[in-house]
């Protein structure tokens, strides 16, 4: 019993974050699996992206009401990313642990000092009146042939780690297409939800959920609380608190899973 309402509680605080800084939560659900339960990264990456599918959802439904999400961007790079998710989905296992350790912990840190060193003035708040939608069309124009294979890519890499993508979804709609945070958040979410259903489907099939299927639902049901809890922080905190809890966030772990292995 005491197990199941820890895990309940590890999908609230996992969610909560997640839909916070715009993330699906495998950046946070991958290294507490790998450390504190001693999954495989096999099993890790694929529970991860089950529950990532609940918490992308979740959230996705709440800024889809707070019309932040662009669905035109997002299913630009959603359309590249369930191919790169069932790809990665099916390398994963021939991968051993300490090599996915290091370089997955080698991502988070170097994706969080380029967002803790980058100029604050790309964390502006949302405009009163909404993103600059003009000059975020004509940058989507600019970089659409981007969209697929940048989709692929982050698809692979995501799925390869059992993450959403969100860790690199975020910054390139913040920093390639001028994205408000708040906007880029909700943006990335709704392209998390598509993409992580190729990865998860390749897993259900190669019967990696095989005895695990509570443990997703757990973390599953507070993770979709989490989710909406999130959500509505976002309209609380500041978008440069928001951004630099997400770097920070990305480093500890980065650190802890290099650390674990050396």
């Amino acid at each position: 019993m005491l197990q199941y309402i820890e895990l309940i509680l590890i999908g609230l605080g996992v969610g909560t974050y997640a839909s916070l800084v715009g993330v699906g939560g495998g950046i946070a659900l991958v290294p507490i699996l790998l450390l504190l339960y001693r999954h495989t990264p096999q099993s890790a990456t694929g529970i991860s992206l089950a529950v990532i599918i609940f918490n992308a959802a979740s959230a996705s439904i709440t800024y889809g009401r707070k019309k932040r999400i662009d669905y035109r961007t997002g299913l630009y790079f959603a359309s590249g990313s369930i191919p790169g998710a069932i790809l990665g989905a099916s390398v994963v296992v021939y991968i051993p642990q300490h090599i996915f350790s290091s370089v997955f912990g080698l991502i988070l840190i170097s994706l969080a000092l380029f967002i803790l060193l980058e100029p604050e003035k790309r964390l502006e708040k949302e405009p009163p009146n909404g993103n600059n939608e003009r000059e975020n069309e004509r940058l989507l124009v600019r970089h659409r042939g981007l969209g697929i294979p940048c989709g692929l890519f982050i698809g692979f890499i995501a799925s390869l780690l059992g993450i959403g993508g969100g860790i690199i979804y975020v910054p390139v709609l913040i920093y390639l297409l001028n994205f408000t945070v708040q906007r880029a958040v909700a943006t990335s979410l709704f392209i998390i939800a598509i993409m992580a259903l190729g990865g998860a489907a390749t897993h259900l099939l190669n019967g990696v959920y095989v005895g695990y299927v509570h443990v997703i639902g757990l973390l599953a049901l507070g993770i979709i609380i989490g989710a909406q809890c999130g959500a509505k922080l976002s309209d609380i905190l500041k978008a440069r608190l928001i951004i630099r809890l997400f770097a920070l966030a990305l480093l500890a772990a980065g650190v802890k899973l290099i650390t674990e292995i050396v």
